[in-house]
């Protein structure tokens, strides 16, 4: 009769998950007995037998495993696992989202008595690269005729990037019964559902929701496909056996691609008219809104969120939740109260978006996120203002050392391949207002770029801009929202803007002198010189005529500055003027609706070949 031992020594060890930990977990186990001696022969049937069963403990550790990260919206990695545990928390994943935009209609040949109609999904088309792609219209509009134009009209009618579908069901009456989507890119906010002949709304709020509403419930199914459902009868109204269901929706060909589209032609004849005419309506300057489906992580992030925010907006993260969520077109938002803003304005909340195209939202953008998402849930005695966001370029100039014999590249390439990095860590680490510019951080990227960079020496400067009104005498408000670099009284400048035209003379900029801000022209200066911090510090004052002499001041402590001028014309007709400043220190921090960001233009990158110098730390090393 075999008798087992066991000690501390070759206790059975229950934690190993890896084959091989298992089965040597196995093998020290049976050494406690005497029965089994070939056990630890590799060639013995019963180290065959060890190997099933070190495999099938190995299988059922990993089934476990996965098992229960999949139960947890931390750990699960499945897309229907996660989608599973949102709709625990109320909350629907956003569908692919088409593009829009509102457009005005103006109608050749048609008679003042006889009203134009444009149908719901009537067809316009806009080329966007070399294909031309389709956006239908949201609802059916009616022309009013304007008696100055003499035409016929149609005003901000919305159009969106897509193509319709209808798809048709018969109610079977059985329990828990949906109707799938079959389109995956199926637009979720074009949905337009109908049973019995009624049109049904999607519930929101089943607090709202009685026996007899007319509702009907959005969900994600497994298999990436969204799924209509309708009430119970108690808690929204059901259908009747054999009713049939109809849903009508775009799907979206573009998704974020159809964002941008300015020019469009209207694909349909319209009875009466000879021909149609068709422009961006007032306040709108391109088509925008265009969304991917949402990931699994952005499923991870938002879907508790949305739980903690009970479709309310009270504080500030409930207001950036709700505009992350409900509206594409957002890239970063920014809120604070009136309680934080400067001069202080109790009973509003401000808001700053920066939007995924461009720098900032259009006024009708503004006024559809104010009506169709803000006004509905927040306190009716708090007002809403929106603030666009005040961009803060950082200019950085960095020069190289490096040592040709360790790459295949030169100095050219060099130059644009770290450029290529310094602008990768923008469009990375600067996404949203809250982001700080770290000096180290970017330093280090530059070294690493590639081995034959031996050091690198970076200097930045902070550049804000402004758009003068021009020909009139105006008071203009800048904040750098950091310290500037100024060690002692009397140091040199460290302010200077681009050029313009003051008093009838060209070439003329802003500088300071001990807190003071004038306006000076240099026999040095031309149109053309480059605001960065090079040029800056060729400019000495003795060179500087001065045109006029205080026209504001200059805060170095805060990095504010008010001054107060009659421009007369930007470089170049261009917009706007910029300002470039040194900063006390080089980590650029943000605050309120600051935006820190690196713009391509703003990267000076010169590569020296380092090779003398390296072979003479050689030498002088012996």
């Amino acid at each position: 009769m075999a008798t087992n031992y066991i000690t501390e020594s070759n206790k059975l060890k229950i934690a190993e998950l890896d084959f091989d930990a298992i089965k040597t977990a196995l093998k020290t186990y049976l050494q406690g007995q005497t029965e089994f001696a070939d056990y630890d022969f590799e060639g013995s049937a019963m180290s065959i037998l060890l190997d099933v069963l070190a495999y099938n403990t190995h299988y059922n550790g990993f089934y476990t495993n996965m098992l229960a990260s999949e139960m947890f919206m931390d750990s699960a990695s499945l897309r229907s696992s996660i989608v599973s545990l949102a709709k625990h928390l109320g909350y629907t994943p956003s569908s692919r989202r088409g593009s829009s935009t509102n457009v005005d209609l103006v109608f050749e040949g048609a008679s003042e008595d006889n009203p134009l109609t444009v149908p719901r999904n009537a067809k316009f088309t806009s080329r966007i690269g070399q294909d031309a792609y389709t956006f239908l219209t949201t609802k059916a509009r009616t022309s009013t005729y304007n008696a100055t134009t003499q035409k016929h009209e149609i005003k901000n009618l919305e159009i969106k990037e897509g193509i319709s579908f209808t798809e048709t069901y018969v109610v079977q009456g059985t329990t828990n019964e949906t109707y799938e989507i079959p389109n995956e890119d199926v637009d979720t906010t074009t949905l337009i559902v109908a049973a019995g002949g009624e049109i049904y709304t999607k519930a929101d709020d089943l607090t709202e929701v009685t026996s007899t509403s007319k509702v009907y419930f959005l969900q994600e199914g497994n298999q990436n496909r969204y799924e209509i459902y309708f009430g119970d009868g108690v808690v929204g109204k059901k259908p009747a056996t054999s009713e049939l269901v109809q849903i009508t929706y775009n799907a979206s060909q573009l998704g974020t691609d159809g964002n941008g589209a300015r020019d469009f032609f209207i694909a349909e004849t319209v009875s009466g008219a000879t021909s149609v005419d068709v422009t961006l309506s007032s306040g709108f300057t391109r088509s925008a809104g265009g969304a991917e489906r949402e990931t699994t992580s952005s499923i991870k992030m938002q879907a508790p969120r949305q739980f903690g925010l009970q479709k309310r907006l009270v504080t500030s993260n409930d207001y950036k939740t709700r505009l992350e969520n409900d509206y594409n077109l957002v890239d970063s938002v920014r809120v604070w109260g009136g309680e934080e803003n400067n001069p202080p304005e109790f009973g509003t909340v401000f808001v700053s978006v920066k939007p995924r195209t461009g720098y900032v939202l259009s006024q009708a953008e503004q006024a559809r996120i104010a009506n169709d998402i803000i006004k509905k849930r927040n306190v009716v005695t708090i007002n809403t203002r929106f603030v666009e966001p005040d961009y803060l370029f950082v200019v950085v100039n960095s020069t190289l050392s490096f040592d040709p014999r360790q790459t295949s590249r030169n100095a050219a390439q060099l130059n644009d391949l770290v450029k290529a990095r310094i602008l990768n860590y923008s469009s990375t680490q600067l996404t949203n207002f809250e982001d700080y510019f770290r000096y180290t951080a970017l330093t280090k990227i530059i070294d690493e770029t590639e081995l034959s960079i031996k050091n690198n020496t970076t200097t930045i400067a902070m550049k804000k801009r402004i758009k003068p009104n021009l020909r009139v005498r105006e008071t203009y408000y800048v904040d750098f929202n950091n310290a500037l670099y100024r060690p002692h009284e009397g140091h040199a400048s460290v302010l200077r803007s681009t050029v313009f035209t003051y008093g009838g003379i060209e070439n003329c900029y802003i500088t300071d002198r001990d807190g003071d801000l004038m306006i000076v022209v240099s026999g040095r200066g031309t149109s053309g010189d480059p605001l960065t911090t090079t040029a800056m510090s060729e400019y000495g004052i003795a060179e500087e005529r001065i045109i006029e002499r205080r026209i504001g001041t200059i805060d170095y402590t805060t990095g504010e500055m008010i001054f107060t001028a009659n421009i007369a014309r930007v470089f170049e007709g261009g917009e706007y003027i910029y300002l470039l400043a040194q900063p006390k220190i080089n980590d650029i921090v943000p605050q309120r609706n600051t935006f820190v960001t690196i713009d391509t233009n703003d990267v000076v990158v010169t590569a020296i070949d380092d090779t003398n110098r390296i072979d003479e730390n050689r030498v002088r090393s012996y």
